[in-house]
């Protein structure tokens, strides 16, 4: 009897024994897929943490108290974020209408340039030639207004 006790129990155990390395070999694949998802998630989290640290600084060297910005991608939105302050109390978002301020001198510039290599004015013209009213310096009054003079005030 304490033989017949004996063997059932090292029969059970070994039998237990198998479900568990069959149990622990699934459950360590599981763990081991989990683990690299897990990395991946962290890598990913890691490198938006690095490129916020890079927008935060740039922001801070060039005094900006605020920044919206996006990546696009294929015509589609991958990446939004504000940063800082749009206003007291206030943070920005994706969003967030910002004043133009003097970045359409930026814009207007690029235009112009682009249409003098397509040959349409030389620097040298007077605007007058371009403009359906006069343009004129008060206190140089016989002077012409170029595009270059524009284009570096």
């Amino acid at each position: 009897m304490k033989y017949s006790l004996f063997k059932n129990g090292l029969v059970f155990i070994v039998i237990l024994l198998f479900i568990g390395t069959y149990i622990n070999s699934v459950a360590g694949q599981y763990a081991i897929e989990n683990s690299q998802l897990l990395l991946e998630k962290q890598c990913k989290s890691l490198e938006d943490w690095l490129f916020d640290i890079k927008i935060r600084t740039l922001m801070m060297i060039g005094r900006y108290p605020s920044f919206s910005g996006c990546i696009i991608k294929n015509d589609a939105l991958v990446w939004s974020k504000g940063y800082g302050w749009a206003r007291p109390g206030r943070r920005p978002t994706a969003d967030t209408i910002y004043m133009a301020a003097s970045i359409s001198k930026t814009f207007t510039t690029t235009a112009l340039l682009q249409l003098y290599e397509k040959k349409m004015f030389n620097l040298t013209d007077d605007v007058n030639r371009y403009l359906d009213f006069k343009v004129e310096n008060p206190k140089f009054p016989g002077v012409n207004i170029t595009f270059q003079m524009l284009l570096v005030h």
